[in-house]
């Protein structure tokens, strides 16, 4: 938008361009930068009927040029502008671009379209993303239940072999103690019968004893006789 005075903007005027960008390519004109879209357009839009209903157009400023007057006049930069001569014609070519509201549309179409595009490629790089976790998830899921079915397996084959040594212990313990009754009752059994034995020795050496010393009175008796 280009603004054209005798002296610098009102207070009024000013804050209205607070959020613009100010240039000065000559002592009598300044050119404020809007954005470069639907919005920036609106803006520069509405503020150049603002100027129209102060009766500060480029009209008035074209009649009155080199009035005394003393103050602002603005209007949106056109076709006109930009290619006039000058110091204001030549920033306008150097550092703005030329377009139609047709040109906007255009490029908030292919800004859209653009972004449209980018959307589904994030999208479909998403989903890649997705289908490689749910892949890496499933991979990872089966082998979590291959390691649960292998422990249950290994689990339940411990504790058979830990039933099966309980057993065997049990059996083992139980043999031990039946063969140790066992060599016990026979051990008594054996002491009882070398005690008969014993007993049955000693008779017989008493009878002995008494045999023989019959025997011998026998032989005195024999003796003795004329």
């Amino acid at each position: 938008m280009v603004f054209a005075m005798q002296q610098s903007l009102g207070k009024r005027w000013c804050k209205l361009l607070a959020s613009c960008t100010l240039t000065w390519p000559e002592t009598v004109a300044v050119v404020a930068e809007f954005n470069s879209d639907w919005s920036g357009f609106a803006s520069a839009t509405e503020l150049e009927k603002e100027f129209e209903r102060e009766g500060c157009s480029k009209k008035e400023w074209v009649e009155k040029r080199g009035d005394s007057e003393s103050k602002a006049y603005g209007w949106c930069a056109r076709a006109e502008d930009y290619n006039s001569e000058g110091p204001i014609g030549e920033y306008l070519s150097k550092e703005g671009k030329l377009r139609t509201v047709s040109d906007i549309s255009q490029e908030k179409a292919e800004d859209r379209n653009s972004v449209l595009e980018e959307l589904s490629s994030m999208i479909a790089m998403t989903n890649e993303d997705l289908n490689k976790v749910q892949y890496s998830y499933n991979e990872t899921a089966m082998l979590l239940k291959r390691v649960k079915d292998q422990k249950k397996n290994l689990d339940e084959a411990y504790a058979e072999e830990t039933k099966k040594m309980h057993q065997m212990s049990i059996r083992s313990i139980q043999k031990i103690l039946e063969d140790k009754e066992r060599l016990s009752n026979e051990l008594e059994a054996k002491m009882l019968r070398l005690k008969n034995w014993s007993k049955e020795l000693e008779k017989k050496e008493t009878l002995t004893e008494l045999e023989r010393q019959k025997l011998d009175e026998e032989k005195k008796k024999v003796i003795i006789s004329p």
